[in-house]
């Protein structure tokens, strides 16, 4: 789905695509630092998700844990993380489709 995104903006700003008019408000509110924000905190609740399924399993002494609760716990943590590397990296290469560049190949 990013990546579809962020061909669909190289797209217009090459222009190999008409600009949509709803389609500019939505990339002035994609900022790199709001992708950088969301991001961290999906990565911070994921790293403290897996912090607290671990104190939970070294509560129990290492041992065998019941899956069905452990997996509501670990899963979502794991998605979290994902989701806000993914995040990140991809606020970083839209920040860069938002440079110009002239026709001599210099940075406006």
């Amino acid at each position: 789905m990013a990546f579809g995104m962020l061909s669909k903006i190289f797209a217009i700003q090459s222009g190999l695509l008409p600009a949509a008019p709803w389609r500019g408000r939505q990339v002035r509110f994609l900022t790199l630092e709001t992708g950088l924000l969301v991001g961290g905190l999906l990565l911070a609740g994921g790293v403290i998700g897996s912090v607290a399924a671990q104190a939970i399993w070294r509560a129990q002494g290492f041992g065998p844990l019941e899956p069905r609760l452990s997996m509501r716990l670990v899963v979502p943590s794991g998605v979290a993380i994902a989701l806000g590397v993914q995040i990140g990296l991809n606020s970083f290469f839209l920040s860069v489709l938002g440079l110009r560049m002239r026709r001599d190949g210099v940075l406006r």
